[in-house]
């Protein structure tokens, strides 16, 4: 299974899709707003993956899943970040209690990065430890959610 045609649509109806860059979307005269849902086609199969607050994601490396960091809330101070396959189907969530310098540490995850680890398979998302609002990057194993380094950011 591979993904293919991933693009996100705005609220505004706006489509984003992979090639397009942030300058591109700028010089179109296009201001932010939210990604309320994404879609992909899985052999040539159409998928949805909607969010009435909206939804970060990002093809995996392999291109055979999608990264959600869908917001639970209006504020997005409540996030749940998961691994989809490419047919649409949950293939993990990443808990919001994360170890952290040896200690189990609460928060939320806030925007996805590159990956720091040198492995194929892995994404990088920064996690935000509250109520100290310390930043971390969090490199993760696409195929089972684990975490494969941590890296303080500030």
């Amino acid at each position: 299974m591979t993904i293919q045609n991933f693009k996100e649509i705005r609220r505004d109806g706006k489509v984003i899709d992979e090639s397009m860059t942030l300058e591109y979307m700028l010089g179109l005269g296009w201001t932010p707003n939210i990604i309320s849902k994404v879609q992909w086609d899985n052999n040539s199969q159409p998928v949805e993956l909607s969010s009435k607050y909206g939804v970060k994601a990002k093809v995996t490396p392999t291109r055979d899943a999608i990264v959600a960091l869908e917001s639970l809330d209006e504020k997005s101070m409540n996030t749940c970040l998961s691994i989809i396959n490419a047919d649409g189907t949950l293939r993990c969530k990443i808990p919001n209690t994360q170890l952290i310098r040896g200690r189990n540490e609460s928060g939320r995850f806030v925007w996805f990065e590159p990956a720091r680890s040198n492995l194929k398979n892995c994404f990088g998302a920064v996690f935000t430890v509250d109520p100290d609002n310390l930043l971390f990057q969090i490199d993760i194993d696409e195929n089972n959610g684990g975490v494969v380094g941590t890296y303080p950011i500030r």
